[in-house]
């Protein structure tokens, strides 16, 4: 977003003798230093907001009011617990996968999103293709098959 308002445009006239019987126009990126330097100066004057409910941010320092093209920013919202009046409905009952989180951004798995509160299975019956078999050239004709799953849900 910072990088197309800062778009430029050239403009290039054709014809004999110098006549502008065509012109050509496009818009080209400015350099990364311009792009970094505009988005540090956002950084410098980010805003602190608050939420006032589930949809509404309002500027932390009461005097200030808030832009559309403000850099915002809020302290750490604990999302392991619920917070109603945010709207924030915590990871309690969130379905997530078994697996051993390969790095810190692994955000499904259940060692991460439970919040060290652990999680049980749940088995479930579900219908999935199967015994897909291609016809002719361009078509595929499976059956419908039930199967069960395991699924993990957060304590």
């Amino acid at each position: 977003l910072m990088s197309c308002r800062k778009k430029h445009r050239k403009c290039s006239c054709y014809g004999p003798t110098g006549n502008c019987i065509a012109k050509t126009c496009y818009r080209y990126l400015p350099k990364l230093s311009v792009i970094s330097q505009a988005l540090y100066a956002k950084y410098e004057r980010a805003v602190e907001v608050k939420m006032a409910n589930m949809k509404k941010l309002i500027s932390a320092e009461p005097r200030r009011t808030l832009r559309k093209t403000d850099l915002v920013y809020t302290e750490r919202i604990n999302y392991c617990q619920a917070i109603k009046h945010l709207g924030i409905p915590g990871t309690q009952g969130r379905t997530c996968l078994n697996t051993i989180p390969k790095s810190g951004d692994d955000m499904t798995s259940c060692k991460i999103l439970c919040c060290g509160r652990g999680y049980n299975p749940y088995r479930r019956k579900t219908k999935t293709r199967c015994r897909c078999k291609l016809k002719w050239c361009c078509e595929v004709k499976c059956d419908w098959c039930e199967i069960e799953i395991t699924e993990y849900r957060c304590k």
